[in-house]
């Protein structure tokens, strides 16, 4: 039997090669995963995976008159229009599919919604693929190091919470990963060829790595000229933003230790110990074989990338754990060798019990990453996602005409929406998609072009609507708290009262005002005369590191027919409630109930001999460990056949006779079946648990 610190069976790339069919099918299972992923993901992580991809995207799309939000950072060109062509590519194909179906404005709407969700899962997929074909390439095609990387990457949390998200950061992981793949390793890694030949091989690799970066720039240089009408160069622009005028510390400061301290762990989570292992196992055994000289020295330089680059980003005030995403390939390829040496003997000698920790230690942690990437991608921040839904199926219902085209300009009038949350606390236009649903958000514009003593004083709108909210509503609402609306725009027959109109900096009050729980007791006194009562709320979060975030996600409304059906469903669902804890209280009772008789049965069991062990099924009964029916234990020690024949006998007293033999397993001698405890009590035991009724059939003896 191998040690444990067995290596990663290697085997060399040319040795076994894969049919084109077999990677042909890794492709299509992994895009089927990532599309699963992808509809499975119903949280919220950060504002730029709408507003700095899907916003401009729905704006080139659609036109500027189409309602997207686009944020200051487009106004002064720091974002290349690269990242938001290809989902409006997406948007296109996907307006021009439900045009040619005829598609009702509904589904086309939920068409839009999930297009960029399919693109995105693809993104994610060919990084999976290419981050297990660079593994084949460092641990060999079959080998488990290669095999290991790839489930490393499903398991991963991170990979599932983050992956098939709108974010730049994605797509630039997937272009990473593919780069490393196709990069020239071996003229990076010296070769073993002459001198001509590997100056030649330079030579070719470089003449490739400079026509490959002109031909990128000139396609983004043209893509920016289109996209903002000017030649500009967004790097640069972004450089001088963010550095020069010190813009990227009013989104936070972080400390320097950041992405060591809890960047890393988020990334990797339970793979964190095996892929420090492994960088600290590449970089401490720098020698190597003839055979494997290649594949060492590419572990070596991706072991550097991963070190360097988290210490450059450390270097800057503002950091964000996907800023160094593009390195956990990297690290999950890392991370494969430790983790075979540690788990492989464990799964390849299944029949031996001396690796029965690993094996326990391996599906702990399995159950570790499904259990935060449930929690994660499907209930934490939910609430920001479920009610731009809700809003989007309100305007269908009350302000939609069923015979209109999704960008009709039929249409008059549609709901209004207010959001009083922290500056891009939900998504925008990609989600509300109905260009009539007219909606307000708090803004956070940054201090451009301000002395450093007007940005230590500066307040955003959200700050400055959180530092007084009633006098914030009394200033930038139009008619104030005096002049609330009646009833919903979209039922009003009137006109609006042009003195009520609020002026450019001022908001109109919506028929939809959306807020967090924490913001319910300072509303409530504020707007109780006003027509707003609660239409409808969400769980959004158990917790949050926002203050301003926590609790749940409540819309208030105008209109009186919401309001009714909402305190009807609040009503059914307290009602339901009702019944469940009394029937919650009816068990227990019943429980209790039945716990008594079992004393008494014990009680008045069959005498005990005064030096035979007593041994009581109720000693397993939680909170009941010290009870017992008979005598103590004599002075000497007692047997297990004699500790078995009490506990059938006190099992007996409560439940009968034994039922039917269910546990024969070829038992023929008594004396046998007497050493074998009897599984009787561990159903009874089961059933009192879980609070059941206990109505076996041997009670009948017990009550009769």
């Amino acid at each position: 039997m191998p040690p444990a610190n067995t290596p990663a069976r290697r085997v060399a790339p040319s040795s076994s090669a894969f049919s084109t069919s077999a990677t042909t099918n890794i492709l299509l299972f992994l895009i089927a995963f990532r599309i699963l992923n992808a509809f499975t993901l119903r949280t919220f992580f950060q504002p730029d995976e709408f507003f700095q991809s899907l916003e401009p995207a729905w704006q080139i799309a659609f036109g500027k008159e189409q309602g997207a939000w686009i944020t200051w950072e487009w106004r002064y060109q720091l974002r290349s229009s690269l990242h938001p062509l290809l989902f409006a590519a997406i948007y296109k194909t996907s307006d021009f599919l439900a045009a040619t179906l005829h598609l009702s404005p509904a589904t086309s709407a939920e068409l839009l919604v999930a297009s960029p969700k399919v693109a995105q899962a693809i993104v994610a997929a060919i990084g999976d693929f290419y981050t297990w074909k660079l593994a084949t390439r460092i641990y060999g095609r079959d080998s488990r190091g290669s095999w290991t990387t790839l489930l490393v990457t499903l398991l991963n949390p991170w990979q599932w919470f983050c992956s098939t998200r709108t974010l730049s950061n994605c797509l630039e992981t997937t272009i990473t990963i593919v780069a490393l793949d196709l990069w020239p390793w071996r003229w990076s890694a010296g070769g073993s060829s002459s001198g001509d030949s590997r100056k030649d091989e330079r030579g070719t690799a470089a003449d490739r790595a400079l026509l490959s970066r002109s031909a990128v720039l000139a396609v983004s240089a043209v893509a920016d000229r289109l996209f903002y009408g000017l030649w500009t160069f967004p790097p640069l622009r972004f450089l001088y933003f963010n550095i020069a005028q010190s813009l990227a510390v009013f989104y936070g400061r972080n400390d320097w230790h950041y992405y060591l301290s809890q960047g890393l762990p988020l990334l990797l989570t339970t793979a964190l110990v095996p892929a420090l292992f492994g960088l600290y196992q590449t970089l401490r055994n720098r020698s190597f074989s003839t055979t494997d000289r290649l594949q060492t020295v590419t572990r070596i330089q991706l072991a550097t990338i991963c070190l360097v680059m988290p210490f450059v980003l450390s270097l800057i005030s503002h950091k964000e754990v996907r800023f160094i995403y593009p390195l956990l390939p990297a690290l999950h390829i890392l991370a494969a060798q430790p983790l075979v040496q540690f788990f492989a003997p464990a799964i390849y000698y299944r029949s031996s019990p001396a690796y029965t920790p690993q094996r326990l230690l391996l599906i702990f942690l399995i159950l570790v990453n499904a259990v935060i990437a449930f929690y994660t991608s499907v209930w934490h921040a939910s609430g920001v996602l479920n009610v731009m839904t809700y809003l989007r199926h309100q305007h269908e219902v009350h302000a939609l005409e069923p015979d209109s085209s999704f960008f009709s300009d039929s249409i008059p009038k549609g709901i209004t929406a207010g959001f009083l949350m922290p500056c891009h606390s939900t998504p925008w236009r990609s989600h509300l998609v109905y260009p009539t649903i007219s909606a307000w958000a708090l803004s956070c514009e940054p201090p451009i072009d301000f002395s450093e003593s007007e940005k230590a004083v500066y307040r955003d709108e959200a700050d400055q609507f959180y530092d007084d909210p009633a006098q914030f509503l009394r200033d930038n609402m139009a008619g104030g708290l005096r002049h609330l609306p009646t009833r919903p725009s979209y039922t009003s027959t009137t006109p609006a009262d042009p003195s009520l109109s609020g002026s450019k900096n001022q908001h109109e009050w919506p028929d939809y005002l959306i807020f967090f729980q924490q913001l319910e007791p300072t509303l409530q006194p504020l707007l109780r005369m006003s027509f707003y009562r609660e239409c409808w709320r969400t769980h959004n979060t158990a917790w949050h590191d926002d203050w301003r975030r926590t609790g749940d996600v409540i819309a208030w409304c105008l209109d009186t027919s919401e309001q009714d059906k909402w305190r009807e469903t609040q009503r059914q669902n307290h009602q339901s409630h009702q019944r469940w804890a009394s029937a919650t209280n009816a068990l227990t009772n019943t429980r209790e109930f039945h716990f008594d008789r079992m004393l008494e049965a014990l009680k008045n069991s069959e005498t005990q001999p005064q030096n035979t062990p007593g041994w009581s099924c109720l000693s397993f009964l939680p909170g009941r460990s010290t009870f017992s029916f008979s005598a103590p234990w004599s002075s000497n020690q007692p047997t297990l056949r004699e500790k078995f024949a009490a506990w059938r006998r006190g099992v007996t007293a409560y439940f009968g006779p034994r039922p039917s033999r269910i546990w024969k397993l070829g038992r023929s001698t008594p004396n046998i079946r007497d050493w074998i405890p009897d599984p009787w009590c561990f159903f009874s035991w089961r059933w009192w648990v879980f609070g059941e009724s206990l109505e076996l059939t041997r009670e009948r003896e017990l009550y009769s």
